[in-house]
């Protein structure tokens, strides 16, 4: 009897020694995902984040608790930490500096909580992480720098938000991100430049938002992208969208995850597949309206890059005309100008 009352006196200072007490309300132990003390703090009623954690944690989780902010410093002294687990709180607010000295994190875990903006500098001191979860918070902006100083990043979760929109410059310095989930949110623009400097990008989804159109450059510079999703959004297939499908093609991107993605508008490419459509078609339904400055008839065709109005033109007719040839850009003409007009690929003369 002696014998085990002292092994386990010998066992506990031992534990003591090495990981120091175990905080209150929480549950203490090892495991095999890391070298380190394991800390389970779920579920147990907390408002702030517990004093007296083990300097060599691993792992600690804080799920399911009443946590509303991560205050500066709240983490100190963890430099051991590899996973924290704080889903499922009532977090509204991360501040600065709030996991400073955490070195050595890969992974955490934000998602499920009440988060509306990520304040540049939130994740700062952050060089080692991986993974981060923030999906299903409430976010409805990101500010540029938000993940600055995130070298390493690989994975971001950020669907089932409320982002209408990404701006320039708010994944600036992830230079290792391979995959972005922006799935179920509010989109309805891309921004040129939101995604620039992601070289290393493979995976990016974009389904389930409120886009209808994606901007000529919207992803220039990803030159290791694979994979861009963006079914189920209310797309409209004009000449607008073009350039994005041309960029699509030919980098042979899979658009869809369970299906294809398909027109929303106009009512008469509804329901059509994306891949099944040709820019003759698209640009047919782009509807434009022509106000031309010569007598009698005019007579429009896509013969160069160039729009050309005759200088002594003296009266004005408004022509509708349905495009018959690949067109992806358009141009009002003024009475008595004569004026030239560069486009990308494909313009009008006017003869």
């Amino acid at each position: 009897m002696m014998y085990w009352v002292w092994t386990f006196i010998f066992l506990s200072v031992t534990y003591s020694r090495g990981t120091g007490a175990c905080p209150d309300k929480c549950s203490c132990g090892t495991t095999s995902s890391c070298n380190g003390t394991y800390v389970n703090c779920r579920f147990r009623g907390l408002t702030t984040v517990p004093t007296n954690i083990p300097k060599d944690t691993c792992a600690l989780l804080l799920s399911g608790n009443q946590l509303t902010t991560i205050e500066n410093g709240a983490f100190e002294g963890l430099s051991n930490l590899q996973t924290l687990v704080l889903y499922s709180n009532q977090l509204t607010t991360i501040e600065n500096g709030a996991f400073e000295g955490l070195s050595n994190l890969q992974t955490i875990y934000l998602n499920d909580n009440q988060l509306t903006t990520i304040e540049n500098g939130a994740f700062e001191g952050l060089s080692n992480l991986q993974t981060l979860y923030l999906f299903d918070n409430q976010l409805t902006t990101i500010e540029n720098g938000a993940f600055e100083g995130l070298s390493n990043l690989q994975t971001l979760h950020l669907y089932g938000n409320q982002l209408t929109t990404i701006e320039n410059g708010a994944f600036e310095g992830l230079s290792n991100l391979q995959t972005i989930l922006l799935s179920v949110n509010q989109l309805t623009t891309i921004e040129n430049g939101a995604f620039e400097g992601l070289s290393n990008l493979q995976t990016l989804y974009l389904n389930s938002n409120q886009l209808t159109t994606i901007e000529n450059g919207a992803f220039e510079g990803l030159t290791n992208l694979q994979t861009l999703v963006i079914e189920n959004n209310p797309l409209h297939c004009d000449c607008q969208l073009v350039p994005f499908l041309s960029f699509a093609k030919s980098r042979s991107l899979g658009l869809g995850l369970l299906y294809e993605p398909t027109c929303h508008t106009p009512d008469n490419l509804r329901g059509t597949q994306l891949k099944n459509l040709q820019l003759q078609e698209m640009s047919r339904n782009c509807g434009l309206d022509f106000t031309t400055v010569t007598p009698g008839t005019t007579e429009l065709a896509i013969v160069s890059t160039e729009v050309m109005l005759p200088s002594n033109a003296d009266s004005t007719t408004t022509t509708r005309v349905t495009p018959h040839n690949d067109v992806i850009s358009t141009t009002m003409v003024i009475p008595g100008i004569y004026r030239r007009t560069t486009f990308t690929k494909f313009s009008w003369i006017v003869k």
